[in-house]
C-alpha cells in the first residue's frame, strides 16, 4: 500500500497544533498563518542539521527514532531573536522544547518510550527570519 507523506505530514503537524489552537481560541488569541512545513528530513544520532528560514512562518520539521530510557541531547543554535525546537510525541504531545536567543542553547532529554519522534523547529514569535543548526546525540 502506498503511503502519501505529505498527507500523513500535515496530519501530524495538525494533530501537535490542536491544544494549541483549541488554548487560542478560549483566550482569542490572534492567529497566524504558519507556512507549510518548508523542510522535511530525518536526522540521526550525532548528525548536525543546519537550514535558514526564509519566511517569519517558516516551519522545519525533522523524525527523530528512538528507544525508550534513551537520552537524547540537542544542542540548538539560533542567530537572530529567538528561535525553538519542540519535540513531539508519535501521537501529537509536545513533551519538551529548547529555546536559543541569538546563540546557542542545549537540553538533555531521556525518550518516554520506542517511536519516532518529531521535531519542529521555527521561530518563538513567528516574526524573524534565522540561521539555526541543530545536533542530535545519544
Amino acid at each position: 500500500m502506498k503511503t502519501n507523506t505529505q498527507s500523513q505530514t500535515f496530519s501530524w503537524m495538525l494533530t501537535a497544533l490542536i491544544p494549541f489552537l483549541k488554548v487560542a481560541a478560549v483566550l482569542g488569541l490572534l492567529l497566524m498563518p504558519v507556512t507549510a512545513t518548508a523542510l522535511t528530513a530525518t536526522i540521526l544520532g550525532g548528525q548536525t542539521v543546519s537550514n535558514t528560514t526564509t519566511t517569519t512562518t517558516q516551519v522545519d520539521q525533522y523524525s527523530y527514532t528512538g528507544t525508550a530510557g534513551q537520552i537524547l541531547l540537542v544542542g540548538f543554535n539560533w542567530s537572530n531573536g529567538t528561535g525553538t525546537a519542540e519535540i513531539y510525541s508519535q501521537s501529537g504531545q509536545l513533551l519538551t522544547n529548547v529555546t536559543a536567543s541569538a546563540g546557542g542553547k542545549g537540553l538533555n532529554f531521556t525518550l518516554p518510550s520506542s517511536e519516532t519522534y518529531m521535531i519542529l523547529v521555527h521561530d518563538s514569535s513567528y516574526n524573524a527570519v534565522a540561521t539555526y543548526s541543530r545536533v542530535c546525540d545519544e
